[in-house]
């Protein structure tokens, strides 16, 4: 008798800690939620495993990055090319933005940068944290930064976006019309010539913050009306604030 006592205990524990177990689950992904660091809960997978040698790479399946705010997820079916990371990075930095160390990365900016539902400045800043979730260094990872920041694309307003299936934390693809007020990637030698400026200084200081670095880039480039609006965008008119992220 009191061993049937103990088992039928013990069983109510043990389904009292299920249910509060899936509670959890079921807040962590209703709500907004805040990570600490970052992951990719799955390995990111290509249709052609050896589609880097073409420059065009086609996702498999869903690939998702938790970062350390929000969630961010490139889609299935869609093209990876590394547009968007500026040249001014490549053959020195990195080889290419197919680097295995830069690739995971690389999909989830090049998503973003694509389908514009999140500013550039935290678009830019998913990069750095992407790579070093990754693994890379915090100072190889800085300088990567500080090159988007110099030659990756901006843009001055935002778009609605949709759900991704983590809750309030995650939109991706748009539901609207594409921003307008865009700078593309620059190329150019002066934008090459900017970045190995600030670089030097970010070498140099194993702190420097990220919010040093955009004050850095900020400095260098002068006035500029994408590098002041920063992180203060809003979404194109006629869109709920409420979708702002």
């Amino acid at each position: 008798m009191f061993l049937e006592e103990a088992n039928v205990h013990i069983f109510d524990l043990l389904e009292e800690k299920m249910r509060s177990t899936f509670t959890f689950l079921l807040l962590l992904l209703s709500s907004p939620i805040v990570f600490a660091g970052g992951s990719f809960p799955q390995d990111l997978k290509f249709t052609n495993a050896n589609c880097a040698s073409s420059g065009i790479c086609i996702l498999a399946t869903d690939f998702v990055f938790i970062g350390p705010n929000l969630v961010w997820q490139a889609d299935k079916g869609n093209k990876t090319d590394g547009a968007s990371i500026p040249s001014l990075l490549q053959g020195g930095i990195i080889g290419n933005s197919f680097d295995e160390d830069l690739i995971k990365a690389a999909v989830i900016h090049d998503h973003y940068c694509d389908r514009r539902v999140r500013s550039w400045y935290k678009t830019h800043r998913v990069f750095y944290d992407a790579l070093v979730a990754d693994g890379m260094s915090k100072a190889r990872a800085k300088l990567l930064y500080t090159g988007v920041l110099v030659g990756g694309p901006k843009w001055l307003t935002v778009i609605q976006g949709k759900s991704c299936g983590y809750g309030q934390a995650c939109i991706n693809n748009t539901v609207g019309v594409p921003t307008t007020f865009i700078k593309g990637t620059d190329h150019s030698d002066e934008a090459k010539e900017r970045f190995e400026k600030i670089a030097e200084q970010v070498e140099q200081n194993d702190d420097i913050s990220l919010e040093e670095i955009f004050e850095l880039v900020k400095q260098e480039v002068g006035p500029d009306s994408f590098l002041d609006a920063g992180d203060t965008l809003e979404l194109r008119k006629g869109f709920p604030s409420q979708i702002k992220q």
